[in-house]
């Protein structure tokens, strides 16, 4: 399988995944601006780039709300914007080490604006996914470098690997 068609298929099962914890529903819809977005990048020896999360404020309000009991100031709405956008790539992770992709996530950094949309371009490696929510727009997109040639295939895994969410103490 080609990276642009894995991504394809796992950004919407993962994004979806990850607001359902937060109560918010994903359904498809197509590209609308929005004002905050988290930018997260990722390295590795076969694939690097990044991933992008873009949100309105209403929406981190909501989740935020939900999970500490109370609006987050503006500090902590950017916060939890990255932390997002790190669970996201964290997802995103595990479906590339099923494939065998092995990458390091980077620091996320948190963009303000009055539009920001996503507009790939016609040689463009990026991969949009767009969705509506009862409180605004998500945008997700994944801008993946790597060898035209790249084929991955699943991997057999341990059966000890951790999933999303859970706790690990030692």
């Amino acid at each position: 399988m080609k990276i642009p068609e894995l991504l394809r298929q796992s950004i919407p099962e993962v994004t979806s995944a990850l607001l359902e914890d937060h109560e918010i529903v994903l359904q498809k819809a197509g590209p609308q601006p929005t004002r905050r977005a988290a930018v997260i990048g990722f390295s590795g020896d076969l694939v690097k780039g990044s991933l992008g999360l873009a949100v309105e404020p209403e929406l981190l309000e909501f989740a935020h709300a939900r999970l500490m009991g109370r609006s987050p100031n503006a500090r902590e709405s950017d916060d939890f914007l990255s932390e997002l956008s790190n669970q996201l790539l964290g997802r995103i992770k595990t479906v590339f080490l099923r494939y065998g992709v092995e990458i390091y996530l980077s620091t996320p950094m948190v963009l303000r604006g009055i539009n920001i949309s996503v507009s790939p371009g016609p040689h463009s490696n990026l991969v949009p996914a767009h969705f509506s929510t009862f409180v605004g727009p998500v945008s997700v997109w994944i801008d993946a470098q790597h060898a035209p040639e790249l084929d991955v295939h699943e991997v057999e895994q341990a059966e000890d690997v951790m999933v999303e969410g859970e706790l690990m103490f030692f």
